[in-house]
């Protein structure tokens, strides 16, 4: 962890107990929550266990996992607010565990009875129905967030980041809208897996630039979400990468220095809501774009692995289409969320085959009344391994996510308790 992050940790704490327990309760609940100068605050713990069959497919820290967290608003003025989420989420390795999911300036003001504002700072990229609630286990759909939503390997390209974005909230007679553009920068993400580079060593990834635009529609029954993202990976490749992938390939061949992936992420979601059930829609389409410089280093391997016709070749994603269905039940504080999700791509395995994965989760959360107490369990059926990295199923380094030599077919269960004060 960086020495600046790790000083804003400890003034983030530090803040907490010297301005914020004297005024509030246990239970973070704000007296006066209309005044300025408030401050309001509140958190949680959790603890997870999870089993993975085989068991070769790796899941990050599944044994044990306790996740932390503490959430805090200071309204300055009515029209300035600092916010700030720090977490311990050790369960996608693309960054420290420790660290803020965001941390920001927020001024705003109304025209029109409408909210018109601008962050400024670490802020949390909008993404999905699901995107809301993924960094506290106690609101989101099941313990491990989804795969088919949230990629291990490419969590970055959809997380957080330092910017800004501005934002229009507002609400007429028929439905609640809101409206947001913004850019961020995600320094370092790890760890650098890349589809086409994995893990072979000499490749570091440097940043993941994104614009995004977001527009949401909440009616008193429905829900309608679109979000958009242009992210930009830039990854640095060096020497030493085609001296351990390509030990056969002259240094002439050589493609190094900054190389950047560009992609286009486009997302829609549609939700039909009451007291007892729920049933949602979500699409999400991925598209790899061409005109990276990555290109570059594709380049470099096609012009030397073409000349001897050696067909066991890194190739782009050029395009993935996820569908996502899910209905949720709730009865007396029991809720119960059944999710089915198919994985489409364009992109050819080694075979020239089209992949199609897919995903079943079932979900259970039961909230007892007047406790701080969350219990979740889940059960996931997963059919392909596109959603796990080389960190994960080792043998990536060799075969394609499509050979049949890999089990495809794999479980997942899991406990967790949660804890919100």
């Amino acid at each position: 962890m960086r020495k600046e992050e790790l000083k804003l940790i400890v003034i983030y704490v530090l803040t907490m107990i010297f301005i914020g327990l004297p005024y509030y309760s246990i239970y973070g609940q704000d007296t006066s929550d209309n005044d300025t100068n408030s401050f309001r605050w509140n958190g949680f713990a959790s603890i997870s266990y999870i089993k993975v069959d085989p068991v070769d497919h790796a899941i990050p820290n599944q044994n044990g996992t306790i996740e932390a967290g503490l959430q805090a608003n200071w309204k300055i003025t009515d029209h300035l607010e600092v916010r700030g989420f720090l977490t311990y989420v050790p369960w996608f390795e693309d960054s420290e565990p420790l660290g803020f999911e965001y941390l920001l300036v927020d001024t705003f003001t109304q025209v029109w009875d409408q909210d018109i504002g601008l962050r400024v700072g670490r802020i949390y990229l909008p993404y999905g129905f699901f995107g809301d609630t993924r960094a506290n286990p106690a609101s989101r759909q099941g313990i491990i967030p989804p795969m088919i939503l949230i990629w291990p390997q490419n969590k970055a390209l959809y997380d957080r980041g330092e910017g800004g974005n501005v934002y229009l909230y507002g609400i007429n007679s028929w439905f609640r809208y809101a409206v947001e553009t913004g850019r961020l920068v995600h320094s370092n993400p790890q760890p650098a897996i890349n589809y086409v580079t994995g893990t072979a060593g000499g490749v570091t990834s440097k940043y993941v630039d994104t614009t995004f635009q977001h527009l949401e529609l909440d009616g008193d029954f429905w829900r309608i979400r679109l979000d958009h993202m242009n992210p930009t990976q830039g990854f640095e490749i060096t020497d030493e990468h085609y001296q351990i992938a390509h030990k056969k390939m002259p240094s002439s061949y050589y493609s190094t220095g900054i190389h950047e992936d560009q992609y286009d992420l486009q997302y829609i979601g549609l939700q039909y809501y009451q007291d007892w059930f729920d049933l949602t829609a979500q699409q999400i389409r991925w598209e790899y774009l061409e005109t990276g410089s990555l290109q570059n280093y594709y380049d470099a391997l096609n012009s030397f692995y073409g000349k001897f016709k050696i067909p066991e070749i890194p190739y782009p994603s050029y395009w993935y289409k996820m569908w996502v269905y899910t209905i949720g039940l709730n009865f007396d504080r029991v809720e119960t969320d059944i999710t089915y999700g198919t994985n489409d791509t364009t992109s050819k395995d080694r075979s020239g085959a089209d992949s199609i994965d897919t995903h079943r989760i079932v979900s259970v959360k039961y909230a007892p009344e007047n406790s701080s107490w969350v219990y979740k369990m889940e059960y996931q059926s997963i059919y392909g391994l596109r959603y796990l990295g080389a960190q994960e199923h080792p043998q990536f380094l060799t075969k394609s996510p499509n050979s049949t030599d890999l089990e495809k077919r794999w479980y997942l269960y899991g406990i967790s308790a949660v804890y919100l004060f």
